[in-house]
């Protein structure tokens, strides 16, 4: 399944590995709020984006 997300300038960025990038995201992103750059996208890491990805992982575990 595809995933897309939108960035800082309200583009949106394709996640090819849903898997790999939670796991980054919770390792490295998990509390408060940070910036994540993925391939010239900026994103800023907080609650809500961190519960998106949350729902992404359990759509894919369906």
């Amino acid at each position: 399944m595809t995933y897309k997300i939108k960035d800082n300038d309200g583009i949106y960025y394709e996640i090819k590995d849903i898997k790999k990038f939670a796991k980054h995201i919770f390792q490295f992103h998990s509390i408060g709020t940070s910036l994540h750059q993925e391939k010239g996208f900026d994103f800023t890491v907080d609650d809500v984006f961190r519960e998106k990805v949350t729902n992404f992982l359990k759509n894919e575990e369906k």
